[in-house]
């Protein structure tokens, strides 16, 4: 009995030393598995756009256009100079970046949709709903309000508009054109020092 766990075990040895050598010199992968896993991606062209660049660019300028839209309404209702003077910066800096975003999509032969080509109204394919923009009512309040009120909603719905346009330019990670890029980054940039400056309203 003892002779043959001996020779049993003397096998098992014998096969894993085989199995050693034979797998000593090979490859931890085969050519082909390791061209998938280690294979770079091509490296982005910042002179050139896709569809990310269109995408985005589209968005942002309905997200300007209402950030003229806010502006336009305190400039009309309200008599706090401080916020007036805010406001007209604002539409300035909003007009701005609308003009650029659209620039870019001229030149690439793209089309976009302005914010009034929507339906002024809230819901499913109706009034834009992403990051960075207030609801049709909201705006809809704020065009409404008294001159008493209309400095507080303004700062509030600013806020939001700001706050969200940080967001979808924080989620924006795809985009390849550098300018657009460079360009959305200092929006964002200037957006977190008006917010700073509205807290203080």
């Amino acid at each position: 009995m003892k002779k043959l766990l001996t020779i049993g075990t003397l096998t098992i040895l014998s096969i894993g030393v085989a199995g050693w050598y034979l797998f000593k010199g090979q490859p931890a992968a085969t050519p082909g598995a390791q061209s998938i896993t280690t294979q770079q991606k091509q490296p982005l062209d910042p002179t050139k756009h896709d569809f990310f660049d269109v995408d985005f660019s589209q968005k942002m300028i309905v997200h300007h256009q209402q950030g003229v839209m806010l502006a336009d309404t305190a400039l009309g209702s309200s008599t706090n100079q401080s916020v007036r003077s805010m406001a007209e910066e604002m539409k300035k800096q909003q007009a701005d970046a609308e003009s650029q975003y659209k620039a870019w999509l001229n030149e690439w032969g793209e089309t976009y949709t302005n914010l009034a080509d929507f339906p002024q109204m809230d819901g499913h394919d109706m009034y834009p709903s992403y990051p960075g923009l207030v609801s049709a009512a909201e705006l809809s309040k704020l065009q409404s309000a008294s001159s008493g009120e209309v400095d507080t909603l303004f700062i509030d719905l600013m806020k939001k508009h700001h706050s969200g346009g940080i967001d979808l330019s924080d989620m924006s990670r795809k985009l390849q054109f550098g300018k657009l890029i460079e360009f959305k980054n200092k929006v964002a940039a200037d957006y977190k020092v008006e917010l700073r400056e509205m807290d203080k309203e």
